[in-house]
């Protein structure tokens, strides 16, 4: 019995001095292991084509990249997701789309406002109609009453601008890959990298994060991906020698 204690003991003593990347997905690679000196470039990219998760729609995967024995270079900060601005866009025309439903509503002649001969009570309820609509026009809104036809004219135009606005950001939504991707600086050893994937690509998306450091240190330049709020696996991968 003690012998076979002992032999349990010594396995969970190996185990736990193992580092954490020794159970990480072998899924994520680096493009290029480069041979550098202290003050050398390292130009290199991380391909993660490993969702362990399954998300709605294409939730934005975000993950921070920290740098041992390298520093970022200034230019690894920018890009935008296509996500956001569309998303961005929408909540704008939403808005618009708001203040000319209330100018109508609030008409002295307007006695209500219809969408497809139904009277909507607020701009959501009008948007949820168009959104549900496959076919959409602007012709589809009416108003009972004498209207002198500016605040309805104000409120088709918005409508319309709201409805092209919510397509673009629906297609962006079912297309996102991972090609945009947004770096955003904490310190010159640590940067947020974030991304879209949507449900329909996790199964083959692979998404490239680019790194462009700086030697900085006399051993192995290593980044360490976390997943702060992504369905991507943690790992510490070598960047340079």
């Amino acid at each position: 019995m003690k012998k076979k204690i002992a032999l349990l003991l010594a396995a969970v003593m190996v185990v736990g001095s193992l580092p954490m990347t020794a159970f990480a997905s072998s899924d994520n690679t680096v493009s290029k292991i480069q041979t550098v000196e202290d003050g050398d470039d390292i130009t290199t990219a991380i391909t993660i084509d490993e969702f362990k998760g399954v998300v709605d729609g294409a939730e934005k995967q975000t993950i921070k990249l920290t740098l041992t024995n390298a520093k970022f270079k200034d230019s690894q900060e920018g890009g935008s997701l296509d996500v956001d601005t569309k998303l961005e866009a929408l909540e704008d025309a939403e808005s618009e789309l708001e203040g000319a439903f209330k100018d109508c509503d609030d008409a002295t002649d307007v006695t209500a406002i219809k969408y497809n001969s139904t009277v909507v009570s607020s701009a959501s309820e009008l948007m949820e109609k168009i959104a549900a609509d496959g076919s959409f026009a602007s012709s589809k809104i009416t108003v009972d009453g004498d209207d002198s036809g500016s605040t309805l004219d104000t409120l088709k135009t918005k409508a319309t601008a709201w409805d092209t606005a919510k397509k673009a950001y629906d297609s962006a939504v079912s297309g996102a890959d991972g090609s945009d991707v947004k770096y955003t600086k904490i310190s010159d050893t640590e940067y947020m990298a974030e991304f879209y994937v949507s449900k329909a690509e996790q199964e083959t998306a692979s998404v490239q994060l680019d790194i462009k450091a700086e030697a900085d240190g006399s051993g192995d330049a290593n980044v360490t991906i976390e997943a702060v709020d992504s369905v991507v696996s943690s790992q510490t991968l070598k960047i340079a020698t």
